[in-house]
Formats: structure tokens, C-alpha cells, sequence
């Protein structure tokens, strides 16, 4: 994640890391793994607005009831005093000035730990910054090998471009860096009204990639129905927290993609799409 976090924080901002010479093995999902991460990177830099240090780091803890990974995001800032400390957790709770933040970012870190059967805690005080720690369980499990491309997914007849439509800022990097390290070139809408105006101007895509959920009344539904209406020859994959199942009857021409997904899971069903579209 080093080159995304570098370009999340400004220039009088330093990154700095202390990571152990042999991985912590733990089973979670590796999307949300990589969204606390950067959610907690982004916090952190918005606690600087006069440049301070980021420190990123991991080690192990014994404790009565196994192992743990804890992973640290420390920064310089200005800290928060106890009041503020004991409520960051909470959803929707921000000191954020209004459209800065949605109080959604520290509540997903904690969520996620508590999900992954580990937890998240906050040390602060004012003028002497904050600590982050989220701590997993260490695995026994030996990951499962990765699976190996067929010639035919290994080597693309020509670039393929994406047009990915996502409102979450941190969710939208990410996805955008999972998919230009899979060797697509991808362009970005923060809302489904802007993704039309771009295709009134550029309709060169294979494949739109959309959230279903989004702002100023055009949702990834909305926005799969105009493309099937007018970029008949453009394939639609919306990603969902909602079931597949549940979103078939909405008369949209596009595929889903559940949340949560891996970026490899992503791309693989992409390239699944463009070769049915090939096929038919």
C-alpha cells in the first residue's frame, strides 16, 4: 500500500514504517484490511494540518488467549482530549467541519476488527497526537497458493478502459489502485451524474464498474439503465452490499458484484464480462 498511502498525505507530511521481517498470517477480508489502513493514514493527516510524521506499525503481542498482530498508526498531531477520545468510535461522530467528514471512517476501523474477532483501541491527549491500534488474532492457516491466470486472462488483446463511479473517496482510490495494478486504464466519476456528462463526451469504455448506492438522483441502477438505453455496446458491473438476488427484478442490464470483494475478484469479473461480451 505504499505508493497509495504516499499519495494520500501532502509533502510536509513524512510516512514512516516499522514492520517485522516476517509477515503476521490473520484471516480478514484484505479490502477492509487495506480501507482501515488508508481510513486511518487520511485521519491522521487531517489531525496535521501544519505537517507532523505518520508512523506505520506492526508487531506481535502474546496475550493469555493467543497471539495477536497489532498494527499502530501513530501521528504528531494535536490529539484529542478524553471526551473526544472515548466517542471517536462512534458512528456519524466527527469534529470534522461540516462536508470535511462523515464520522463513518474510525467506526468502519472498529467494526472491521470487531468483525475480523480482534479490536480497536484509541490513545490520545491534546498536543501529544494519536495512536490507533488495531489488533487481529494470528493464523495458523497457510494462505492458499494464488491461482495462475490462463493464457488467454494473461495476455488482453489491448488495454481495456474502466470507468469506475464510486462516491466514497477512500473506497474510490482503492478500488482505482487494485484495478491500474491489474493492467486496466481506469477513469473515475465521484457520482452517477457525472459519469454521464463524461460519457456524453467519451463512450470508449468497456466495461462502467458502479456503486448502486449514490447521490444526486441518478443511482448505479439509474445509471445502468441509460447505458443500456443509449451505450447498448458498453457491459455494466454494479458493486453491492445487497444480494444479487435482491437487485435482479430492477430491470437493469448489468451483472453484480457483491461487497466485500477482493481486487483480484474484482478484475477477474471484469475480464469474466468482457469475455462474454466477446462470446455473444
Amino acid at each position: 500500500m505504499a505508493d497509495l498511502l504516499e499519495r494520500s498525505i501532502r509533502a510536509d507530511i513524512a510516512l514512516d514504517w516499522a514492520l517485522p521481517s516476517a509477515p503476521l498470517r490473520v484471516e480478514v477480508d484484505p479490502v477492509q484490511l487495506e480501507l482501515a489502513v488508508l481510513n486511518l493514514v487520511v485521519n491522521a493527516r487531517d489531525a496535521m494540518p501544519e505537517g507532523g510524521r505518520i508512523r506505520i506499525a506492526v508487531r506481535q503481542e502474546e496475550t493469555p488467549d493467543g497471539p495477536l498482530a497489532v498494527l499502530e498508526i501513530t501521528d504528531t498531531g494535536g490529539g484529542m482530549p478524553p471526551e473526544v477520545a472515548a466517542r471517536a468510535f462512534e458512528p456519524f461522530f466527527t469534529t470534522k467541519p461540516h462536508g470535511k467528514g462523515t464520522g463513518l471512517g474510525l467506526s468502519m476501523v472498529y467494526g472491521f476488527a470487531r468483525q475480523s474477532g480482534g479490536n480497536a483501541t484509541i490513545s490520545s491527549a491534546p498536543r501529544r497526537g494519536t495512536v490507533v491500534r488495531v489488533s487481529l488474532p494470528v493464523s495458523g492457516q497457510a494462505p492458499e497458493p494464488e491461482a495462475v491466470p490462463d493464457a488467454a486472462e494473461a495476455a488482453p488483446s489491448g488495454p481495456v478502459r474502466l470507468l469506475v463511479v464510486e462516491d466514497n473517496a477512500l473506497v474510490l482510490m482503492a478500488t482505482v489502485e487494485g484495478l491500474t495494478q491489474e493492467g486496466f486504464e481506469v477513469e473515475t466519476a465521484d457520482h452517477g451524474a457525472a459519469a454521464l456528462e463524461i460519457l456524453e463526451q467519451d463512450t470508449a469504455f468497456d466495461v462502467i464498474v458502479t456503486d448502486v448506492v449514490m447521490p444526486y438522483g441518478v443511482s448505479g441502477i439509474d445509471l445502468a439503465r441509460r447505458v443500456q438505453e443509449r451505450w447498448p455496446g458498453i457491459r455494466v458491473l454494479l458493486i453491492s452490499g445487497y444480494s444479487p438476488e435482491s437487485l435482479s427484478g430492477l430491470k437493469a442490464d448489468a451483472a453484480v458484484l457483491p461487497k466485500p470483494f477482493t481486487p483480484d475478484q474484482l478484475a477477474a469479473r471484469v475480464r469474466a464480462l468482457l469475455r462474454t461480451t466477446k462470446a455473444a
